[in-house]
Protein backbone atom coordinates (compact mmCIF):
# COMPACT_ATOMS: atom_id res chain seq x y z
CA UNK A 1 0.00 0.00 0.00
CA UNK A 2 1.02 3.29 -1.01
CA UNK A 3 1.11 6.09 1.82
CA UNK A 4 1.20 9.97 1.83
CA UNK A 5 1.93 13.00 3.92
CA UNK A 6 -1.27 13.22 6.43
CA UNK A 7 -1.49 9.91 6.99
CA UNK A 8 -2.64 8.29 9.90
CA UNK A 9 -2.80 4.62 10.89
CA UNK A 10 -3.79 2.49 14.14
CA UNK A 11 -2.41 -0.73 14.71
CA UNK A 12 -3.71 -2.23 18.39
CA UNK A 13 -1.91 0.55 20.85
CA UNK A 14 0.43 2.24 18.07
CA UNK A 15 -0.78 5.21 16.15
CA UNK A 16 1.25 6.10 13.64
CA UNK A 17 1.33 9.20 11.87
CA UNK A 18 3.09 10.00 8.26
CA UNK A 19 4.50 13.87 8.68
CA UNK A 20 6.61 16.57 9.87
CA UNK A 21 7.28 15.79 13.56
CA UNK A 22 7.34 19.92 14.35
CA UNK A 23 4.13 19.96 13.08
CA UNK A 24 2.23 16.43 14.80
CA UNK A 25 4.44 16.88 17.96
CA UNK A 26 2.59 19.83 19.33
CA UNK A 27 -1.23 18.35 18.90
CA UNK A 28 0.12 14.64 20.96
CA UNK A 29 -0.63 14.03 24.87
CA UNK A 30 1.69 13.57 27.80
CA UNK A 31 3.76 10.63 27.07
CA UNK A 32 5.75 8.13 29.38
CA UNK A 33 9.46 8.37 27.64
CA UNK A 34 10.71 9.62 23.75
CA UNK A 35 13.01 6.35 22.51
CA UNK A 36 14.17 8.04 19.18
CA UNK A 37 17.09 7.83 16.51
CA UNK A 38 16.65 11.13 14.60
CA UNK A 39 19.09 11.58 11.46
CA UNK A 40 22.77 12.85 12.97
CA UNK A 41 23.27 15.89 10.60
CA UNK A 42 26.52 13.63 9.19
CA UNK A 43 25.13 13.89 5.54
CA UNK A 44 25.12 9.85 6.07
CA UNK A 45 25.44 7.63 3.35
CA UNK A 46 25.07 3.86 4.25
CA UNK A 47 25.69 0.28 2.52
CA UNK A 48 27.85 1.39 -0.63
CA UNK A 49 27.97 -1.83 -2.41
CA UNK A 50 29.72 -2.67 -5.62
CA UNK A 51 27.09 -1.22 -8.32
CA UNK A 52 26.53 1.79 -5.64
CA UNK A 53 24.58 2.37 -2.78
CA UNK A 54 21.24 0.46 -1.65
CA UNK A 55 19.70 3.88 -0.04
CA UNK A 56 19.71 7.49 -0.66
CA UNK A 57 20.73 9.99 1.79
CA UNK A 58 18.21 10.97 4.76
CA UNK A 59 15.98 14.23 4.19
CA UNK A 60 16.50 16.44 6.79
CA UNK A 61 20.31 15.28 7.93
CA UNK A 62 22.84 18.20 6.69
CA UNK A 63 22.68 19.33 10.15
CA UNK A 64 21.54 17.82 13.70
CA UNK A 65 17.53 18.34 13.94
CA UNK A 66 17.00 19.31 17.49
CA UNK A 67 14.18 22.21 17.17
CA UNK A 68 11.54 19.23 17.53
CA UNK A 69 12.45 18.76 21.35
CA UNK A 70 11.06 22.40 21.91
CA UNK A 71 7.99 21.32 21.16
CA UNK A 72 7.53 18.08 22.43
CA UNK A 73 5.41 16.91 24.23
CA UNK A 74 5.45 16.34 28.07
CA UNK A 75 7.46 13.05 29.10
CA UNK A 76 9.09 11.65 31.91
CA UNK A 77 11.99 10.81 30.17
CA UNK A 78 13.69 10.90 27.10
CA UNK A 79 16.24 8.53 24.81
CA UNK A 80 18.25 10.33 21.91
CA UNK A 81 20.70 8.47 20.00
CA UNK A 82 23.61 10.64 18.51
CA UNK A 83 27.17 10.89 16.81
CA UNK A 84 30.08 11.38 18.79
CA UNK A 85 31.13 14.84 16.57
CA UNK A 86 27.52 15.94 17.35
CA UNK A 87 26.72 14.85 20.33
CA UNK A 88 27.05 17.90 22.74
CA UNK A 89 24.93 19.56 20.27
CA UNK A 90 22.03 16.97 21.29
CA UNK A 91 23.07 17.51 24.93
CA UNK A 92 22.67 20.75 24.70
CA UNK A 93 19.52 21.15 22.75
CA UNK A 94 17.94 18.33 25.10
CA UNK A 95 19.05 20.17 28.25
CA UNK A 96 17.56 23.46 26.77
CA UNK A 97 14.18 21.86 26.13
CA UNK A 98 14.10 20.62 30.29
CA UNK A 99 15.16 17.63 30.37
CA UNK A 100 18.43 16.96 32.93
CA UNK A 101 20.99 14.91 30.92
CA UNK A 102 21.80 12.11 33.60
CA UNK A 103 24.10 9.49 31.39
CA UNK A 104 25.31 8.61 28.30
CA UNK A 105 24.46 5.57 26.54
CA UNK A 106 26.92 3.55 24.46
CA UNK A 107 25.85 1.00 22.15
CA UNK A 108 28.46 -1.66 21.29
CA UNK A 109 27.39 -3.03 17.51
CA UNK A 110 30.07 -6.01 18.20
CA UNK A 111 30.82 -5.98 14.40
CA UNK A 112 32.79 -2.65 13.59
CA UNK A 113 31.94 -0.56 10.37
CA UNK A 114 34.21 0.84 7.57
CA UNK A 115 35.08 4.53 7.66
CA UNK A 116 38.69 5.71 7.78
CA UNK A 117 40.93 2.50 7.21
CA UNK A 118 44.37 3.73 7.84
CA UNK A 119 44.39 6.88 10.08
CA UNK A 120 41.61 6.11 12.38
CA UNK A 121 40.31 3.32 14.91
CA UNK A 122 37.12 1.21 13.31
CA UNK A 123 34.12 2.67 14.73
CA UNK A 124 31.80 0.09 16.67
CA UNK A 125 29.59 1.68 18.67
CA UNK A 126 26.76 4.66 18.88
CA UNK A 127 25.77 6.46 21.85
CA UNK A 128 22.93 8.02 23.11
CA UNK A 129 21.44 10.29 26.01
CA UNK A 130 19.36 9.48 28.52
CA UNK A 131 17.70 12.43 30.30
CA UNK A 132 14.83 12.00 32.84
CA UNK A 133 12.68 13.93 35.20
CA UNK A 134 13.73 15.02 38.87
CA UNK A 135 11.05 12.15 40.09
CA UNK A 136 11.43 10.00 37.23
CA UNK A 137 12.13 6.28 38.67
CA UNK A 138 13.21 3.21 36.69
CA UNK A 139 10.60 0.75 37.09
CA UNK A 140 12.79 -2.24 37.75
CA UNK A 141 16.09 -2.90 37.96
CA UNK A 142 18.99 -0.15 37.62
CA UNK A 143 20.46 -0.69 33.66
CA UNK A 144 23.77 -0.52 32.68
CA UNK A 145 25.00 2.25 30.71
CA UNK A 146 26.92 0.06 27.98
CA UNK A 147 24.57 -2.12 26.19
CA UNK A 148 25.87 -4.85 23.42
CA UNK A 149 23.86 -5.67 20.12
CA UNK A 150 24.82 -6.97 16.87
CA UNK A 151 23.87 -4.53 14.11
CA UNK A 152 21.58 -5.38 11.47
CA UNK A 153 23.26 -7.25 8.51
CA UNK A 154 23.66 -5.19 5.82
CA UNK A 155 21.48 -7.91 3.74
CA UNK A 156 18.71 -7.40 5.49
CA UNK A 157 18.43 -3.77 6.37
CA UNK A 158 15.49 -1.68 5.03
CA UNK A 159 16.63 1.49 6.47
CA UNK A 160 19.74 2.93 6.04
CA UNK A 161 20.24 3.62 10.03
CA UNK A 162 18.39 0.60 11.13
CA UNK A 163 18.76 -0.32 14.61
CA UNK A 164 18.24 -4.10 15.99
CA UNK A 165 14.86 -4.95 17.98
CA UNK A 166 16.55 -6.04 20.57
CA UNK A 167 18.72 -2.88 21.56
CA UNK A 168 15.12 -0.75 21.18
CA UNK A 169 13.72 -3.68 23.19
CA UNK A 170 16.61 -3.41 26.10
CA UNK A 171 16.05 0.49 25.96
CA UNK A 172 12.02 0.33 26.63
CA UNK A 173 11.50 -2.33 28.57
CA UNK A 174 14.32 -0.58 31.70
CA UNK A 175 12.84 2.95 30.84
CA UNK A 176 8.89 2.46 30.81
CA UNK A 177 6.24 0.84 33.45
CA UNK A 178 3.96 -1.70 31.71
CA UNK A 179 1.58 0.49 30.99
CA UNK A 180 3.66 3.17 29.61
CA UNK A 181 3.73 5.03 25.85
CA UNK A 182 6.65 5.15 24.29
CA UNK A 183 7.06 8.09 21.86
CA UNK A 184 9.66 8.12 18.32
CA UNK A 185 9.28 11.38 16.27
CA UNK A 186 11.43 10.01 13.93
CA UNK A 187 9.91 6.47 13.47
CA UNK A 188 11.95 5.40 10.63
CA UNK A 189 11.49 1.90 9.60
CA UNK A 190 9.16 1.19 12.60
CA UNK A 191 12.18 -0.57 15.23
CA UNK A 192 10.85 0.79 18.42
CA UNK A 193 7.37 0.65 17.35
CA UNK A 194 8.03 -3.35 16.83
CA UNK A 195 9.91 -3.27 20.10
CA UNK A 196 6.97 -1.71 21.67
CA UNK A 197 4.77 -4.24 20.06
CA UNK A 198 6.58 -7.07 21.79
CA UNK A 199 6.70 -5.88 25.14
CA UNK A 200 2.99 -4.31 25.20
CA UNK A 201 3.72 -0.88 25.55
CA UNK A 202 2.06 1.89 23.86
CA UNK A 203 3.25 3.38 20.75
CA UNK A 204 2.97 6.96 18.89
CA UNK A 205 5.75 6.77 15.89
CA UNK A 206 5.81 9.89 13.57
CA UNK A 207 7.72 9.57 9.94
CA UNK A 208 8.33 12.00 7.47
CA UNK A 209 9.49 9.62 4.50
CA UNK A 210 6.41 8.37 2.76
CA UNK A 211 8.12 5.40 2.37
CA UNK A 212 9.41 4.35 5.16
CA UNK A 213 6.37 4.78 6.80
CA UNK A 214 4.92 2.34 4.46
CA UNK A 215 7.69 -0.45 5.91
CA UNK A 216 6.94 0.95 9.53
CA UNK A 217 3.23 -0.06 8.68
CA UNK A 218 4.00 -3.35 7.24
CA UNK A 219 6.70 -4.42 10.18
CA UNK A 220 4.35 -3.15 13.08
CA UNK A 221 1.63 -4.98 11.39
CA UNK A 222 3.15 -7.96 10.86
CA UNK A 223 4.53 -7.75 14.39
CA UNK A 224 0.87 -7.38 15.97
CA UNK A 225 -0.69 -9.99 13.95
CA UNK A 226 2.35 -12.46 14.87
CA UNK A 227 1.65 -11.48 18.72
CA UNK A 228 -1.84 -12.14 18.41
CA UNK A 229 -1.18 -16.16 17.02
CA UNK A 230 0.13 -16.44 20.63
CA UNK A 231 -1.67 -18.72 23.35
CA UNK A 232 -0.87 -16.08 25.72
CA UNK A 233 -0.79 -12.27 25.40
CA UNK A 234 2.81 -11.17 24.73
CA UNK A 235 4.92 -11.02 27.98
CA UNK A 236 6.12 -8.43 29.65
CA UNK A 237 9.71 -10.54 30.57
CA UNK A 238 11.78 -9.34 28.28
CA UNK A 239 14.94 -11.75 28.87
CA UNK A 240 12.42 -14.57 27.91
CA UNK A 241 10.65 -12.41 25.24
CA UNK A 242 14.22 -12.35 23.67
CA UNK A 243 16.21 -14.76 24.40
CA UNK A 244 20.22 -13.92 23.91
CA UNK A 245 19.26 -10.14 25.63
CA UNK A 246 21.89 -9.15 28.36
CA UNK A 247 20.67 -9.26 31.94
CA UNK A 248 20.29 -6.28 34.18
CA UNK A 249 22.73 -4.66 37.04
Amino acid sequence: MTYKLGDIVTIGDCTLYCGDCLDILPTLGTVSVVVTDPPYGMNFQSNWCKDGPRFDRLIGDMAAPVAWLSVAPDADAIVVFCEWRNAEVFRAAIEAAGWPVRSQLVWDRVIHGMGDLTASFAPCHDLAWWACRPTYKFPGKRPTTVMRYQRVDHDKMVHPTEKPVELLAHIVSRATPQDGIVLDPFMGSGTTGVACVRLGRHFIGIELEPRYFGVAVKRIQDEYDRTALLESPPTRNVESLLPGMEPTA
